[in-house]
């Protein structure tokens, strides 16, 4: 009935697997990676295994337990004490996976101040413990909890009495949006839990996640005039760094998110199969990518190569940048934050007077969808090229991947686009630029230098002191 093989074994596990340790423990998981990732989590809480055989058993039931342990009982800690610890415990198994998973800072921070929340709020009981009631008890403290809370805490004060205090004094509260947000987190770890076997029951499961989400709006396509508001030539000196000018052009010719564009590097813009494209991998430092199947490579258009393009990709490289777009500032998700102020705020409201407020940047993107699908582009190739999700997400590592890149740069030189004013890439425009900041990295290594020295001359001047006093004392 059960199939039983060493952990080491190069045949795959099927849902669901279990593990059986020393000492009791009994590890449970979907695949034999997702197994090894529940040791490691076990490692990381101190936990440590003497070398001794590990079996995997694939089964529709549990298997059988073993009729002895394989050290003797009391060297580890047994499964039945794990699943009667605290919810602190857990917590901290969950986000040392989610960080071994790579996952954003932002997301990370997100899921550490949800939790811990929740541990404060339900005085850290067991996680086995948990129930319905616990979950609606910390419903009702984020409807009170107040924005910035860390900030609002006194000394000695507790998340429950300043939800109190909040109760109490009618304090501004965080917004619907926000709460519907940890209670995602919420979800993901006891949904983990769940998966890996330290609860069985989803106390979550009557919460109506719609209920705090709010109503998507609804994405519209620039018009013609839009576009030739956002190029009109007249903006071309105040569009005075190359990423204010060149990912408006970029996202309106491949369908790219802001995001993506703002943080390629110049080794991002290769050659497949002799066609240029952007390579959207969220490999390098600093990137991400927004889900897996973002990960493509976009065929660049005939009208950026035009434009001179290229031409401004081997002037960036022969400058020493690293960075596609050099001198932006760029933020725990990459530089689009700033960027997008200059854009939508600066450049789309106050210079070209659009002031609809469903009307973006952004929506250069979905700009692109319309005209590609106006202009009779297959849907598969515009979700491929989009990097939307379907049913290949999960075979290929680039949505778009090098066999579809012909394909791809076929359809894209069909989509009709406006005749827009847009002027070409004129060398030396962007030298100023390149030059200031050149000029802050090296007042950024400066300052590095400038700091290690100050620091040493300190440490010198303590154990110079120290040194009198002890002979001063020895004396």
């Amino acid at each position: 009935m059960y199939s039983q093989h060493p952990l080491n074994s190069p045949q795959n596990f099927f849902h669901p697997c279990i593990i059986d340790l020393p000492g009791g423990y009994r590890v449970h998981g979907h695949s034999k990676a997702h197994l090894q990732d529940a040791l490691m989590a076990l490692k990381d809480s101190g936990i440590h295994f003497p070398q001794s055989p590990i079996h995997a058993y694939a089964s529709s039931e549990p298997p059988p337990i073993p009729s002895s342990p394989l050290v003797p009982a009391g060297e580890i800690e047994p499964l039945s004490t794990i699943l009667d610890k605290p919810l602190h415990y857990h917590v901290e198994l969950y986000l040392n996976k989610s960080r071994r998973s790579n996952v954003i800072d932002s997301t990370h921070s997100d899921n550490c101040f949800t939790l811990n929340l929740l541990a404060n709020i339900l005085n850290d009981k067991p996680l086995k413990q948990l129930e319905p009631d616990d979950i609606d008890t910390f419903l009702d403290a984020l409807a009170h909890l107040p924005p910035r809370a860390p900030s609002k805490l006194g000394p000695g004060m507790s998340y429950r009495a300043l939800i109190e205090k909040s109760k109490r004094e009618g304090m501004p509260t965080i917004a619907r949006t926000t709460q519907g947000k940890h209670i995602k987190n919420l979800r993901s770890f006891v949904h983990w839990a769940m998966d890996s076997r330290f609860i069985t029951e989803d106390p979550t499961c009557m919460v109506n996640i719609a209920d705090y989400t709010p109503k998507r709006k609804t994405k519209v396509s620039l018009t013609d005039e839009d576009l030739t508001k956002i190029f009109d030539p007249k903006f071309e000196t105040k569009m005075d760094t190359p990423a204010k000018h060149w990912i408006p052009i970029i996202d309106l010719y491949s369908g790219m998110r802001l995001n993506e564009g703002a943080q390629l590097y110049v080794d991002d813009i290769v050659q497949v199969q002799g066609i240029w494209c952007f390579n959207i991998s969220g490999d390098r430092l600093g990137q991400n990518v927004k889900t897996p199947s973002s990960a493509r490579y976009i065929p660049i258009h005939s009208k950026l190569i035009e434009l001179g393009f290229l031409d401004y990709v081997k002037e960036v490289r022969s400058q020493g940048f690293d960075h596609l777009f050099p001198g932006q500032t760029w933020g725990p998700n990459g530089p689009a934050g700033n960027l997008s102020i200059a854009l939508n705020k600066t450049h789309l409201r106050d210079r070209c007077g659009i002031t609809d407020k469903q009307k973006s940047i952004g929506c250069l993107r979905h700009t692109f969808s319309t005209l590609a699908s106006k202009s009779g582009v297959l849907t598969r190739v515009i979700t491929r090229m989009m990097g939307h999700s379907d049913e290949k997400t999960v075979l290929n590592k680039h949505y778009v991947d090098p066999a579809d890149v012909p394909e791809c740069k076929e359809w894209i030189e069909t989509i009709v686009f406006p005749a827009l004013p847009i002027r070409p890439h004129v060398p030396g425009r962007f030298d100023k630029h390149y030059l200031t900041t050149h000029s802050k990295a090296k007042r950024g290594e400066r300052t590095k230098v400038t700091d290690g020295k100050r620091q040493r001359m300190v440490t010198k001047a303590k154990a110079d002191i120290e040194a009198v006093r002890a002979s001063s004392n020895s004396g």
